[in-house]
C-alpha cells in the first residue's frame, strides 16, 4: 500500500467528475454522473484527505480497481497511461493493476473509516 499512496497522493481535490492528486493526476472518476453529484466527490476529497471525519461506511467495496457503494458503481480508479506510459512510470501491466487495486482499497478503507 505504501507505493500506492506514494503515486496518488494527497492532498486530493475534484473538479465534478474527476478526482486528483496532490500532482493534478487523475486518480478516481465518478462511476455514474447523473446519480453521484460533485458534492459526492468533495466529500470523498475530505475523507481522503482526514479533512472532515467520518462514520464510515460499510457497504463500500473494492473490485478490478472499481469502487461500489451497496453493489452499485461509484469510483473508478484512473491513471493507467501514467502508470504504464513509457515517458511516466513505465510500470508493467501487472504492476500498474497491482497498484490501481490496492489505491481502491485504500479508497474503501478511507471511505469505511479504517484509515
Amino acid at each position: 500500500m505504501e507505493k500506492t499512496t506514494e503515486i496518488f497522493k494527497g492532498p486530493y481535490t475534484t473538479d465534478g467528475s474527476y478526482i486528483y492528486d496532490c500532482n493534478n493526476q487523475m486518480c478516481l472518476m465518478v462511476g455514474d454522473c447523473e446519480n453521484y453529484p460533485e458534492e459526492m466527490l468533495n466529500r470523498i476529497c475530505e475523507i481522503l484527505n482526514h479533512t472532515k471525519p467520518t462514520k464510515g461506511n460499510p457497504g463500500v467495496s473494492a473490485k478490478d480497481g472499481n469502487i461500489y457503494l451497496d453493489g452499485d458503481l461509484i469510483l473508478v480508479v484512473r491513471g493507467w497511461g501514467y502508470l504504464t506510459g513509457a515517458g511516466c512510470l513505465n510500470f508493467s501491466v501487472e504492476e500498474a493493476r497491482k497498484i490501481q487495486d490496492e489505491f481502491a482499497q485504500h479508497v474503501v478503507n478511507c471511505l469505511r473509516g479504517e484509515a
